[in-house]
């Protein structure tokens, strides 16, 4: 498996994992309001989302001409 870009499934999250994925954890979200001031925010990722995906690079996007 690649470290820089993986997939992670949070609804089987098994023994240990789940009490950490259930916390509130200080999150990052660019999302479409990227750049903003305040991005980060204390969120249980386990109780937020079903799948984590991690990218180690992105980049803005290109605006798509419009003719």
């Amino acid at each position: 498996m690649r470290h820089d870009r993986w997939v992670l499934d949070l609804r089987p999250a098994p023994g240990p994992t789940h009490p950490w994925f259930a916390e509130a954890r200080p999150t990052r979200s660019a999302g479409t309001a990227c750049p903003q001031e305040r991005n980060w925010f204390d969120i249980a990722p386990g109780r937020c989302f079903d799948v984590l995906i991690h990218q180690e690079r992105v980049r803005a996007a290109d605006l798509l001409s419009r003719s």
